[in-house]
């Protein structure tokens, strides 16, 4: 995976680059390219994709397993936050959100 191909091009020790990582960023290097690749299906679902292209163009081979991990780290199915954006931009903006801004949780951990 992606992980494994930027800790071989690094030119540092892996425990070390994936210490400092976590150290600077936050996050494991696995969590935030998770996060990478939610921010990439919330953009292609906002624009209009079906759920299964958004999986695919996200690098998830299952639809199902990628609508599990959407869940979890966006609190809202796939299905829902297309919906939702799609209400959006219509101009239909949930109660107390006039703006259009709907926020969403960060990933845990």
């Amino acid at each position: 995976a992606i992980t494994s191909q930027v800790l071989s091009a690094a030119p540092y020790n892996p425990d070390y680059f994936k210490r400092e990582f976590r150290k600077r960023v936050g996050w494991t290097m696995d969590k935030f390219q998770e996060f990478k690749r939610m921010e990439r299906a919330m953009g292609l679902l906002a624009g209009g994709c079906t759920v299964k292209r958004a999986a695919a163009l996200s690098g998830y081979a299952d639809a199902y397993y990628f609508s599990r991990m959407f869940k979890r780290y966006i609190g809202i199915s796939p299905q829902g936050y297309r919906e939702a954006e799609r209400r959006n931009r219509e101009g239909a903006f949930p109660r107390g959100e006039e703006d259009g801004q709907v926020a969403y949780p960060l990933p845990r951990g």
